[in-house]
Formats: C-alpha cells, structure tokens, sequence
C-alpha cells in the first residue's frame, strides 16, 4: 500500500533543501556542510522523533553500518523532531558515531517532501511486522518528542548538493536495511541507480 508522501518526495536530481540546525551547545551547523565537506556527498537520514522504537532500530542499524559508510567516504548525518537536548541525549544513549540534530517542529522534514502518516499508512500489513521487528530487536517506544505522526526518510545527496537517490517512508516503521542502503549507495557511486524514488 503507498501513501501520498512519496508523490511529494524529493525525487533524483532535485536540490537538497539546506536548514541551519542548532546543537545542544548552542551552536548552529549549516546541514548542507555535510554533503559539501566530503567527496562522497552525504547520506540524510530524517527520524520521526527521539521516542520512537523505529527511529531507535535505525539508528542502531546505521550505527552498525558506520565503518561501511566511511569507507565510501560519505558522511551521515541524522534529523529528528525534538529539541538539540533530545537528541543529544538520543545520540549519547545509543553510542552513535555520527551527529544527530533535533529540530522542534517539522518544517525541515516538510522541506524534503516527508509527510505525515495518514489512515492508509497505519493500516499498511508492513507496519505490523516493522513493530514486531523492533520490539523483538529490544526497542522500547517512549514519549515523543515531537509529532507521532512525521513519517521517516533517507536521501542520498551528492556534493554539489543534489539528491540521488531518495527514500521517503511509506509507514512509521518503512526503514531500509542496512543491505539495501550500501547496495543504494554503490549504486549512486558507480553510476548505475535509475531516476525517481527508491521503491521500499
């Protein structure tokens, strides 16, 4: 079952929409500093928000799939609904080798095309076995701490700030593997990907 949210997605070739994002310091990081500092380009990865069990699975799955991105020389980058402390605190807790910013609403998930679940997403079959996925994986919802409903995503966006390759979430929990993210990768990096959005 689709939803409306990968229509609206930022598609192959689009511009990557920059945000300035805050730190829990205080600080401000342009976003599109992560795509421009390195030959690779950037791997953008929208969580929903920092109490989310999909959102926790994620980030243990990049996390485990860190020195595989390095080596292709791309930098990951993470945004959640939530304030610089949530995910700070969310960072800190799950040992994550890279940055994650919160953002208190979701004008920059909105940026990049990412919707809101609707009736046709919380009913789709994958949602059910993506709960029972993570939970049996040891990750526990908590409060969020944003809005319930975001729906996730990844982009692939490539130095001169362009998308290539673009996962918009069907449901809360539609989340690639991590197989499927570096095939997606080596894909972008050899030339070989097909315009448009990424199929779950």
């Amino acid at each position: 079952m689709q939803t409306s949210v990968q229509s609206h997605a930022l598609r192959i070739g689009d511009a990557a929409p920059n945000a300035t994002l805050a730190t829990a310091d205080g600080k401000t990081v342009e976003l599109a500093s992560f795509w421009m500092d390195t030959p690779n380009g950037a791997l953008v990865v929208f969580l929903r928000n920092f109490g989310c069990l999909f959102c926790r699975e994620q980030a243990k799955r990049l996390r485990d799939a860190y020195p595989e991105l390095t080596k292709r020389r791309i930098n990951v980058v993470a945004v959640g609904v939530g304030t610089p402390s949530n995910a700070a605190e969310f960072a800190t807790w799950l040992k994550l080798p890279f940055p994650v910013f919160g953002c208190p609403d979701t004008s920059i998930h909105a940026a990049w095309g990412l919707g809101r679940a609707t009736a046709g997403s919380m009913l789709d079959p994958g949602l059910v076995a993506a709960g029972a996925r993570a939970l049996l994986g040891g990750n526990i919802q908590s409060k969020p701490t944003g809005d319930s409903r975001q729906l996730p995503g990844m982009f692939i966006v490539d130095q001169q700030g362009s998308v290539r390759w673009a996962r918009p979430g069907r449901h809360s929990g539609d989340n690639p593997t991590n197989e499927e993210l570096l095939e997606a990768i080596d894909a972008v990096l050899t030339g070989t990907i097909e315009p448009g959005v990424a199929d779950s």
